[in-house]
């Protein structure tokens, strides 16, 4: 589970990435462990995991660290609403169809879009995550429903990626305002010491 990241980058794609393999939890990642379920189902939890559903949800919880960087940390994961595993494991339809998706969205992968482009966007790939992720939670949610989904999330991202670029602006020139007194420091010393010299 991604725990600190630019959310608005091109290089993001997924919030949630499933491995059948034991990892080491850098500090940009949360590890979401369970022996209770098999990898259907946990594949089916990852699916929505990456859904606008969930993506709403966190960005109601987050600690905002600058603008789009973004901190999901355990307590936020902990307040995502997610269905409910064990009836979703006794649903063999259901967990067929999230496995699918999830095996078309894994194909999809080498030409995915970044996150930020797919939701902005309600791509294909976002909407076919998004109407598994509804029917898992048995939201009787359609089209229109996303879709204004999709544009709050947008104006959302937007607005952050706004902020992070003024902050950067800001301490650019608050770089280059110190650099112009480090060097006038400099130049105000230099004069001072060639004076002390000719004496």
């Amino acid at each position: 589970l991604a725990r600190r990241f630019q959310i608005t980058s091109p290089q993001v794609f997924f919030i949630a990435t499933y491995s059948s393999n034991r990892m080491i939890s850098p500090a940009t990642i949360n590890i979401l462990r369970s022996e209770s379920f098999d990898q259907r189902v946990m594949k089916a939890l990852t699916l929505y995991l990456n859904s606008t559903l969930t993506l709403f949800q966190l960005l109601s919880l987050f600690v905002e660290t600058r603008g789009a960087w973004v901190r999901f940390d355990k307590d936020v994961w902990a307040g995502v609403y997610v269905p409910d595993l064990e009836a979703l494991a006794n649903n063999p339809r259901a967990l067929e169809e999230a496995s699918r998706a999830f095996d078309r969205v894994v194909r999809a992968s080498e030409t995915l879009q970044p996150l930020y482009e797919r939701v902005s966007s309600g791509s294909e790939v976002q909407r076919e995550i998004d109407e598994v992720a509804i029917k898992m939670l048995g939201m009787p949610w359609g089209n229109e429903a996303l879709n204004t989904l999709y544009g709050t999330i947008k104006s959302e991202l937007d607005a952050l990626q706004r902020i992070l670029e003024e902050s950067q602006k800001e301490r650019k020139s608050k770089k280059a305002e110190e650099s112009e007194d480090e060097e006038e420091s400099s130049e105000t010393i230099q004069t001072s010491l060639n004076k002390w010299i000719n004496k």
